[in-house]
């Protein structure tokens, strides 16, 4: 399934962990900037799963993407 395109917002400049789940343990290795495009598909909760262009996937909380 295709996610829809959001932007990395919220976050102080700060950016986004990724998570291996919902509330779960961050991933290792770097997650997306402020400003980032990535694609969001499910949401559980207040966490949405996201892809970034690299490929990368992990939760992130939902206030920080884009409407």
């Amino acid at each position: 399934t295709a996610g829809v395109a959001r932007r990395i917002v919220n976050t102080d400049g700060r950016g986004v962990a990724l998570r291996g789940a919902p509330g779960g343990d961050r991933l290792p290795g770097k997650g997306y900037d402020e400003g980032a495009t990535v694609q969001a598909f499910e949401s559980s909760g207040e966490w949405t799963r996201i892809q970034g262009s690299d490929g990368r996937q992990g939760w992130v909380l939902s206030v920080t993407l884009s409407r």
